[in-house]
């Protein structure tokens, strides 16, 4: 029986995901079954004939970890993804990493951090001035004192911004798996194409 790459990509991606984090292994099944839904929606219903375009970006802000905290941690964010043109809107397929740089401090007076990785569809509105929703999942860890706990869950959100040439200004909204809440802005540039 011949298997095609559709047959066969939740198997890779699964044990890609469980090869880079091994308690995680459930979860693999959830982002290869996500991964495998984003590829298949952009290449059946999003069918205007255009390239796609791959773009970076960063962000800064408070991250509202829904612990026991005095003050918030400030964290900074690092995301690549790609572009799918279409008629209505876009959509891109976005992978981001954000990272504690300037720590919170629980009631206790303990160190507090707050780490994530997220993968998410992001579907923005056409136009200079726009609106976006994200919806995805991410893989956390909240660091208080010495304590430290892992959580794995849904990532959902939104923003809205402007395009100044080829870069995207936006304020953002975004819940990453009902642990925290990140209130921030970013920037987010295309890079060049041959």
């Amino acid at each position: 029986m011949k298997m095609t790459i559709m047959a066969v990509l939740p198997g890779i991606l699964r044990a890609l995901w469980s090869v880079l984090f091994p308690a995680q292994y459930i979860q693999a099944r959830l982002v290869s079954r996500f991964v495998l839904c984003c590829i298949v929606l952009a290449a059946q219903v999003f069918v205007k004939p255009a390239l796609g375009e791959v773009f970076m970006g960063a962000k800064v802000g408070k991250m509202m970890v829904d612990d026991n905290s005095s003050t918030d941690p400030i964290n900074i964010a690092a995301n690549i993804g790609y572009e799918f043109d279409t008629w209505l809107a876009d959509l891109s397929l976005v992978g981001e990493i954000n990272r504690t740089v300037d720590s919170g401090k629980t009631n206790q007076g303990d160190k507090l951090d707050f780490d994530s990785n997220g993968i998410f569809l992001f579907w923005k509105t056409a136009g200079t001035i726009f609106v976006t929703l994200r919806g995805g999942v991410a893989q956390t860890e909240t660091k208080s004192g010495n304590d430290s706990s892992d959580s794995n869950g849904l990532l959902i959100g939104g923003s809205i911004g402007t395009v100044i040439g080829q870069t995207r200004l936006q304020f953002e909204y975004t819940s990453l798996a009902g642990d925290a809440n990140f209130i921030g802005i970013g920037l987010e540039f295309w890079l060049p194409t041959n």
